[in-house]
């Protein structure tokens, strides 16, 4: 990856921190911080890494990244059924990435 993508990630990283800060938890936000700082020690890998020799993650660097924003759900939260009917234990349900507590067996 180019220093400008890299400088483009850096510098979007601050609008979406702030954006997110006013909904989400505390905790997140030291992992958030921890992984853009890591992000911004090495450069993305390339073929040249071994243990990316065979991965080509180039594209990537070519896509906008948006926050995935919490929609509400296009069906009924009684409609999605669990995926095991007779699952005995603990279902954590999540939409487009956020947790939906109604959707959740704890």
């Amino acid at each position: 990856m180019t220093k400008a993508t890299t400088d483009f990630y850096l510098a979007n990283f601050a609008p979406f921190e702030k954006a997110v800060a006013k909904n989400g938890r505390a905790w997140t936000q030291l992992l958030r911080q921890a992984a853009i700082s890591r992000f911004a020690e090495p450069r993305f890998p390339t073929t040249r890494c071994v243990a990316w020799k065979h991965s080509h993650v180039a594209p990537t660097t070519r896509i906008s990244l948006q926050p995935a924003y919490r929609a509400a759900p296009n069906v009924p939260l009684d409609a999605l059924a669990p995926a095991v009917p007779e699952f005995v234990g603990t279902e954590l349900g999540f939409l487009n990435g956020h947790d939906v507590p109604e959707l959740s067996g704890l």
